[in-house]
């Protein structure tokens, strides 16, 4: 049995306080796309949905009332497109949003004492699903980890 498996799962509350933080600094870097919470659009232009994901666990917990805790998100990128070149631009600019995430030494404080520590690119962008209508979904999955403070 691995040790994530023995580690108890981030309640419901506790992944979309950090989700929405990771949708905040995603949304900063995407000043002129539109950015869906665990949702896509279908209106035929390129957006971004920030998704959560299974895996996400405290990896410590302490009698004060703080943590350690991993989140497991994917950000997806949905755009219409068929020619090769445009489908290669769109896995650049996942790859680059990962960078961008990943290399970050300054990012936005979470509610109650949360903090980020890292966020780490866990695949390479890839193609998920071909929609009807020439809609493509490409996707890349991240960890974030984070501490929350004793108050």
């Amino acid at each position: 049995m691995s040790e994530q498996q023995n580690k108890e799962v981030l309640n419901g509350n506790e992944q979309t306080i950090a989700i929405k933080a990771i949708y905040e600094v995603i949304e900063s870097y995407t000043e002129d796309m539109e950015v869906n919470f665990e949702d896509l659009g279908t209106d035929g232009e390129p957006n971004l949905g920030v998704f959560s994901m299974p895996g996400s666990v405290y990896d410590k917990k302490f009698i004060d009332g703080s943590f350690e805790a991993t989140l497991s998100f994917s950000v997806v990128y949905r755009a219409s497109v068929n020619v090769d070149d445009h489908k290669f631009e769109i896995i650049e600019w996942l790859d680059k949003l990962g960078v961008w995430l990943s290399t970050r030494d300054n990012y936005p404080t979470l509610s109650d004492g949360r903090k980020v520590e890292r966020i780490s690119q866990m695949s390479v962008p890839c193609r998920d699903i071909i929609n009807p209508g020439y809609e493509n979904d490409y996707i890349v999955t991240f960890q974030m980890k984070y501490r929350k403070d004793e108050e």
